[in-house]
């Protein structure tokens, strides 16, 4: 590791403060809502195991281009912070995709699926052929 700062290791040490000083406030906002990306998974592999390919490419792309991209471009517009509101751009997409692949599934595929558990024999001890 020291042959990569052979030239410069003060400058590497300063630095590092610097980094971590701007770094970390701008982590916590970029994965402050990360948790609802579980919403976002949870709705892909849903529409993914019931057949649904094209909503799950769909919300992966809503999130990613029609969110992030023009929400990075525009938000330090709008915003007076600078790279901190480029960061937002990604709790914000987080939020909207995940509820909306959420919902989404939630809409279409809930009914189906609780129809096919309607279907299917109970599976209690009473129907069990032993």
């Amino acid at each position: 590791m020291r042959i990569l700062f052979m030239g410069t290791p003060d400058i590497a040490a300063e630095s590092l403060a610097a980094l971590l000083d701007a770094g970390v406030p701008a982590l916590r906002i970029y994965y402050c809502l990360f948790f609802c990306m579980a919403f976002q998974i949870a709705g892909q592999h849903t529409f993914v195991a019931v057949g649904r390919s094209r909503h799950a490419i769909f919300f992966s792309l809503l999130r990613k281009v029609i969110l992030v991209i023009p929400l990075v471009y525009l938000l330090p517009q709008l915003l007076p912070w600078g790279a901190i509101a480029v960061f937002l751009s990604e709790p914000i997409s987080d939020l909207i995709g995940g509820t909306a692949s959420y919902l989404a599934m939630r809409a279409s595929v809930w009914k189906e699926l609780c129809r096919l558990e309607a279907l299917e024999p109970s599976h209690g001890p009473a129907s069990d052929p032993v």
